[in-house]
């Protein structure tokens, strides 16, 4: 039995090349899986970061400029309005439609209506 396993045993060592025990060759080969998919993530996260940056700078930086300018437009025609238009009224009226509760809306037509009040009391 013992010429039978030392035979075994030496077919078995010429068999691998490496001189590596089969159970350490495959804890290595597995090793390997895991070292490319963790650098396949690394790759992926800085690609993810990249593409979010070039978003940022093409897509929302002009966006965002672009709504810079009409908000600076908007504001300087409610400023050419006369002080008798109700502008705060007519907002409120506006964010009716918006608004995400009728307890909102109702505060903001009362304070745009007691506005309104104090304005005329004031040029009459």
């Amino acid at each position: 039995m013992t010429c039978i396993a030392h035979s075994v045993l030496s077919v078995h060592a010429r068999a691998d090349p490496t001189g590596i025990p089969a159970p350490r060759r495959a804890r290595s080969g597995v090793q390997e899986a895991y070292n490319a998919v963790h650098m396949l993530h690394i790759m992926l996260l800085a690609l993810c970061v990249a593409l979010s940056l070039i978003f940022i700078f093409l897509v929302l930086r002009p966006t965002m400029g672009a709504i810079a300018a009409e908000t600076k437009r908007v504001a300087q025609l409610f400023s050419c309005l006369p002080a008798e238009v109700d502008v705060e009224g007519m907002l409120a009226r506006t964010l009716v439609v918006t608004s995400k509760s009728a307890a909102d809306v109702q505060s903001a037509l009362q304070e745009a209506s007691q506005r309104k009040a104090y304005v005329s009391r004031k040029f009459d």
